[in-house]
C-alpha cells in the first residue's frame, strides 16, 4: 500500500515530502514536520489500495483497529490499545471528524468515502487540539474543494461476488474563473452479504449505501475563502453476520426442575472462540414485529471561513449534523431461537429474541480561531468552541412468542407485552426511551516558539466545561413519546422504573456538569534537515456520564448519580527520517500511557443498594511503539511497511465487581470462596466494606484485574504493502497493490478467559489506465479470514443463559472496477 509517505507516482526517483501536507494541528504542514503520530492516506492512495470504509483505512494504519458489533454502521476505532471498559455506554475514546466538524454518533462515523482529498490518523491524546474524546487519538476525513480554474469530474463502477455493485462520480466546475466553483458527488453500492444461512437461505451481513454531497468553494479574494458544503446518506443494513461457540466452562446454577433436573451446566465460553464451530445461522424474523434490518440517515452541512489579515488568520467552522437510525435485528444468531422454560410446562420452548433501537441525534458546533503568522519565529493561536446535541431514542429487547404452546407462558420476570401469542407484538414494545442533552464550552490557547535555530517549542491548553442532562423511562407502561424534559407516568402495572427518581409518577431529568483541562507541551528538534526528533507530554479526556441504577441514600443525596470524565496522561518520544534524497521515509513514536479514574462497574457508595454502578476508579498503564516505513526501491516500485505494539494492563487498583461470580461463588459473610473457572477464580477476592476499594457498606467480591490485558484490542498490528506501475504503450500505464496486515488475538473480556483471533487480511489490485480510463481486477480479504470483530453473550433473556456469540467482518471479494476522468 502506498500511504502518503509514499505519494503518488513521481517523475523524479526521490519521495517528494512537500506534497505530504496534512491540518492535523488545524493548520496546513508538512507530514513529516508534525511532532504527532500521524498516518495519512490521499485519493490516490485510497484508490490504489481499494478502501471503501474506516475499517478499511484500519487495516492500513498500524496501532489503529475496529471493534464492531455487527454491520457496516457500528464500529469503534480503538488507538493504541485504549478501549472501553463501561460497556460501549458513555462517550467514545477517538473522535472523528469530516472537514472539521465532530461526530458524536459512532453510527454515523463509517459513512462513504465519497469525493475524499485525504484521511489523517492522529494517535496519542489530542484532547487540547480536539476537544473531548480525542482521549485516544483522532479520525479526520478531508473532502476535496472544487477547482476555481478547470472543470473535471470522474466516474467509477465496479462488480463482483455476493452481489457487489457500486457506481459514483464527481463533477467540479468553475461557475466564475479563481473566484466561484461547485461540486457533486454522488455514490451507491450494494452488497449481498458474505454469509448464507444453510438451510433458509438467508444473507447476513449485505447493505445499501446511497450518497450525496454537494460543495461551494468562494474565493473573492485572496485574504478570503468560503467552503459549504451538504452531505446526504441514506443507508440499509441487512442483519448482522453472527457465529457462535458454546459454553464449555464455569457452572451454572439454576434451580432444579421438570425441564432442567439438575439444574447444572455451563455457563461461561473459555478459550479460543471458532468462528467455523458452527454454520452461521439467520433467523427470519417476523413481519409482524416490524422491518428487519439497519437503517441510516445521516445529514451532516458544514460552513468553512477564512480571512487572512497578513498578521493573523480567522477561521470558523460550523457544522450540523442529524443521525437517523432504526433496528430490529436478530440477538443471539439461531435459526429457531433459544430454549425458555415453560410453565406450567412441561418442557422449554425455542423462541427468537430481537433487540431494536431508534435513535435520532441531533448536533451543532461553532468553532472560532485566530492564528497568528505561521511565518514568524512565535506563533500563537487562540478560540473558542460551542457545541450542542440533542437525543433520542427508544430500545426494544423482546421475545417472539408466536410458537409458544397453548395454555404456556415463561417464567415470572417476562412482562406480557414482551410476549406474542398471535404474530402480534401486543401493547407497548418500548422498553426504554431516553431523551438526553449535551452541551460544551470550550476556551483554547496554542504557541509555538523557535528557540534557537532547530529547536521548537509548542504547548497547548484547553479548557472545557460541559453541562449534560438525561431522562430516561425504563419500562413499557410509560408513554411511548417523551416532547418535554419532564414527563408524566401514569401507566398500568407493574410500576415502571423511573431514572433518576420519581416522585408522585412526575420525574425530571437528571443533570450535572463536568468541568475539565487539557494540555500538551511538546519540542521539536530538527537534527539534520532531513531528521526530526520530538518529545511531548499530553493529557487526554473522555466525557463522563450518569448512572441509570443510581438510588438516593437515606438523607435524599444522590452520590452515584454521575460518573466523572476518565483522564490518560501520554508521554512520547519520536523521531521521523527522509533519507537518501527522500527515496526513504522512516518514522518512530515510543510512548506510556497512564490512564486513571477508569469508568468501570463499581460497588455503589449508597449503603442499601446491593447493586453496581459505573465509578471512577482504578487504573490502566500502557507502553508501546509504532514503526512505519516507506521507501521508493526502483522506477515505479515502492514498498511500506509498519508494526503497531501496545500492552494496555490493569493496574493493581483496577477490580471488576461484575464479573467476580462467573469465576467463583463466594460467601462474603464466611470468606469461603468456592471455585467455579480455574482460569480466574483465583483473582476473585473479598473486598471488606468501607476499606480502600469498597466504600460501601457491603462486603462486596470482585475480579482483581491486576496485570490482565484490556480486552477488544489487539497488542500487535504488522502490516506491508508494494505498489508498482510501469509504462505499456503511449500513455497507457500497468498498476499492481498488494496489501497485507496481521492483528494478534484480542480478549473478549475483562477476565480474559476468552480470546478471538489472531486476524490476516490481504488486499490486492491490478489493472491499466491512461489519462482518461481505468480498468482493474481486486480481491478483498484473500484468505477468507473471519475472525469476529467483536465476541458478545446475547442471548440475555434465555433461563439457559447465552453462548457466545461472534460477529463477522466481510469475507473474501473479488471484482472488476472500471472508471473514467474527463
Amino acid at each position: 500500500m502506498a500511504q502518503d509517505t509514499v505519494p503518488a507516482p513521481q517523475a523524479a526517483d526521490a519521495i517528494d515530502p512537500s506534497v505530504i501536507v496534512v491540518t492535523a494541528r488545524n493548520r496546513e504542514e508538512k507530514l513529516q514536520d508534525v511532532p504527532l503520530a500521524i498516518t495519512s492516506f490521499s485519493a490516490q492512495t485510497l484508490e490504489n489500495a481499494n478502501v471503501r470504509n474506516l475499517r478499511d483505512v484500519a487495516y492500513l494504519t498500524p496501532g489503529l483497529s475496529i471493534t464492531s458489533g455487527g454491520s457496516e454502521f457500528g464500529v469503534n476505532p480503538v488507538i493504541r490499545g485504549q478501549t472501553n471498559l463501561n460497556g460501549g455506554a458513555g462517550d467514545p475514546n477517538v473522535a472523528v471528524f469530516i472537514d472539521g466538524v465532530y461526530i458524536s454518533n459512532n453510527t454515523a462515523i463509517n459513512v462513504g468515502l465519497i469525493d475524499l482529498e485525504r484521511v489523517e490518523v492522529v494517535k496519542g491524546p489530542v484532547s487540547s487540539l480536539y476537544g473531548r474524546n480525542a482521549f485516544a487519538g483522532a479520525i479526520n476525513y478531508v473532502s476535496k474543494k472544487p477547482s476555481l480554474t478547470d472543470p473535471h469530474g470522474n466516474i467509477t463502477a465496479f462488480g463482483g461476488n455476493d452481489g457487489q455493485y457500486s457506481v459514483s462520480g464527481a463533477i467540479s466546475y468553475p461557475l466564475i474563473k479563481d473566484v466561484l466553483a461547485v461540486s457533486v458527488a454522488a455514490g451507491y453500492e450494494h452488497f449481498s452479504g458474505s454469509y448464507k444461512d444453510q438451510t433458509n437461505g438467508t444473507r447476513a451481513g449485505g447493505f445499501k449505501k446511497r450518497d450525496i454531497q454537494g460543495t461551494v468553494y468562494f474565493k473573492p479574494s485572496p485574504a478570503f475563502t468560503l467552503t459549504g458544503s451538504y452531505y446526504y446518506g441514506k443507508d440499509t443494513f441487512g442483519g448482522s453476520a453472527i457465529a457462535y461457540n458454546v459454553n464449555n466452562c464455569g457452572t451454572r446454577t439454576n434451580p432444579p426442575s421438570v425441564q432442567d433436573p439438575s439444574g447444572l451446566g455451563f455457563s461461561q465460553f473459555c478459550g479460543h472462540f471458532d468462528p467455523d464451530a458452527h454454520p452461521v445461522e439467520v433467523p427470519v424474523i417476523n413481519p409482524a414485529a416490524g422491518q428487519a434490518g439497519n437503517d441510516r440517515k445521516v445529514n451532516l452541512a458544514r460552513l468553512n471561513m477564512s480571512y487572512d489579515f497578513g498578521f493573523a488568520k480567522l477561521s470558523s467552522i460550523t457544522g450540523y449534523v442529524k443521525v437517523d437510525q432504526q433496528r430490529l435485528t436478530d440477538f443471539i444468531g439461531r435459526s429457531n431461537g433459544i430454549p425458555f422454560i415453560l410453565t406450567p410446562g412441561p418442557g422449554v420452548a425455542l423462541l427468537p429474541e430481537l433487540f431494536g433501537s431508534n435513535t435520532n441525534n441531533k448536533d451543532f458546533s461553532e468553532e472560532l480561531r485566530l492564528q497568528s503568522d505561521a511565518s514568524k519565529p512565535f506563533r500563537v493561536q487562540v478560540g473558542g468552541f460551542y457545541f450542542s446535541g440533542k437525543t433520542f431514542s427508544t430500545t426494544l429487547v423482546t421475545v417472539d412468542g408466536t410458537n409458544l404452546p397453548a395454555g404456556q407462558t415463561l417464567l415470572p420476570g417476562f412482562a406480557a407485552n414482551s410476549l406474542t401469542s398471535n404474530g402480534q407484538l401486543n401493547g407497548a414494545k418500548i422498553v426504554g426511551q431516553t431523551l438526553s442533552h449535551d452541551k460544551q464550552y470550550s476556551g483554547f490557547v496554542g504557541a509555538d516558539y523557535d528557540l534557537f535555530q532547530g529547536l521548537t517549542a509548542s504547548g497547548e491548553y484547553r479548557y472545557t466545561h460541559q453541562e449534560k442532562d438525561q431522562l430516561v423511562i425504563r419500562n413499557t407502561g410509560c408513554p411511548n413519546t417523551l416532547t418535554v424534559q419532564t414527563a408524566s407516568c401514569n401507566g398500568p402495572l407493574p410500576t415502571p422504573y423511573l431514572y433518576p427518581n420519581s416522585v408522585n409518577n412526575v420525574v425530571a431529568p437528571v443533570s450535572g456538569a463536568f468541568n475539565f483541562s487539557n494540555y500538551r507541551g511538546t519540542l521539536k528538534y530538527q537534527a539534520t534537515p532531513t531528521t526530526n526528533l520530538y518529545a511531548s507530554i499530553a493529557s487526554g479526556t473522555k466525557a463522563g456520564g450518569f448512572n441509570q441504577r443510581a438510588v438516593a441514600a437515606a438523607d435524599g443525596s444522590q452520590p452515584d448519580l454521575k460518573f466523572d470524565p476518565e483522564r490518560n496522561t501520554t508521554y512520547e518520544i519520536g523521531m521521523k527520517n527522509s533519507l537518501f534524497n527522500n527515496r526513504l521515509q522512516f518514522n518512530v513514536a515510543a510512548y506510556h500511557i497512564n490512564t486513571k479514574g477508569i469508568q468501570i462497574s463499581g460497588p455503589s457508595s449508597v449503603p442499601t443498594n446491593p447493586g453496581l454502578v459505573t465509578k471512577n476508579f482504578g487504573s490502566v498503564h500502557t507502553d508501546g511503539f509504532e514503526v512505519e516505513l516507506a521507501a521508493k526501491v526502483a522506477t515505479g516500485v515502492r514498498v511500506n511497511a509498519g508494526i503497531g505494539y501496545s500492552n494496555p494492563r490493569f493496574g493493581k487498583d483496577a477490580f471488576d465487581f461484575g464479573a467476580a461470580g462467573a469465576c467463583a461463588s463466594a460467601n462474603v459473610t464466611t470468606g469461603v470462596i468456592t471455585p467455579n473457572i480455574p482460569q480466574c477464580a483465583s483473582r476473585v477476592v473479598i473486598l471488606p466494606a468501607n476499606s480502600q476499594f469498597n466504600n460501601s457498606n457491603f462486603n462486596k467480591a470482585a475480579l482483581s484485574l491486576s496485570g490482565l490485558s484490556l480486552p477488544r484490542e489487539t497488542n500487535w498490528t504488522v502490516s506491508g504493502g508494494i505498489d508498482m506501475d510501469g509504462q505499456i504503450s503511449g500513455d497507457w500505464k500497468w498498476n499492481a497493490t498488494a496489501n497485507a496486515r496481521w492483528e494478534a488475538k484480542q480478549f473478549g473480556f475483562n477476565n480474559n478467559i476468552s480470546y478471538y483471533g489472531p486476524r490476516t487480511i490481504m488486499n490486492v489490485r491490478a489493472g491499466v489506465s491512461n489519462s482518461t480510463f481505468s480498468i482493474s481486477a481486486y480481491v478483498n480479504n484473500l484468505t477468507n479470514d473471519h475472525t469476529p470483530e467483536i465476541v458478545s453473550v446475547n442471548a440475555r433473556l434465555s433461563d439457559f443463559g447465552g453462548d457466545l456469540d461472534g460477529y463477522l467482518p466481510v469475507g473474501r471479494q473479488f471484482g472488476v472496477t472500471v472508471g473514467a476522468k474527463f
